[in-house]
């Protein structure tokens, strides 16, 4: 990231979406992760003025969440950042074309898709444990045993499904109904 900065062709569009890659990568897409700026690879004064400007930016957009001396991405920013990477032709008003060709590249799509193949495994899941019930609690640990996923990923999922509205916490220690949303969602597409 701090080698972006000092390049003088990079336009600030570029440097506003390298960061938000290097936040989705950092936090692996989840949006409960705060990250330090440190992180980010900072070693001048002058790549930090451009970092905190791009991040301002992004936290006016919506993208992430500033705090003090970290940020996080926000499930908008991720929707925002899977969708500009895997249809770059299609939208978007923030990063133009040109902004991301630098970014995009086939394996941050395939990590993305199995990324979306993971969420939608998990709701796939949840539906059939809940036997299609929105009142039917279904638990993250049943997930895990049934998926064979670590519990770092089922939290990352529960969280942008929650984000999402398709699931509701119903009690601590991971337990959640499935709501209308998330019942259609997992008899439809994959989600993303």
């Amino acid at each position: 990231m701090a080698n972006s900065q000092n390049n003088p062709s990079e336009t600030e569009d570029q440097q506003r979406f390298r960061l938000l890659d290097r936040l989705y990568t950092i936090s692996e897409g989840y949006s409960e992760m705060f990250v330090p700026q440190e992180r980010l690879g900072v070693m001048t004064d002058n790549e930090q003025n451009s970092i905190k400007e791009a991040l301002h930016f992004l936290a006016e957009s919506g993208l992430v969440t500033l705090g003090l001396g970290n940020m996080k991405i926000t499930h908008e920013g991720i929707i925002e950042y899977e969708d500009t990477i895997l249809n770059p032709h299609d939208h978007t008003e923030l990063f133009p074309l040109d902004t991301i060709q630098s970014v995009s590249t086939e394996s941050k799509k395939e990590q993305i898709r199995t990324i979306q193949r993971q969420r939608s495994e998990f709701l796939d899941e949840a539906l059939r444990l809940s036997g299609g019930n929105p009142m039917q609690p279904v638990s993250d640990s049943d997930i895990e045993s049934a998926l064979g996923y670590n519990h770092s990923l089922v939290e990352r999922i529960h969280f942008f499904c929650q984000d999402a509205g398709l699931i509701q916490a119903f009690a601590t220690g991971g337990k959640f109904t499935l709501t209308p949303a998330g019942i259609r969602q997992a008899q439809e597409d994959p989600i993303s």
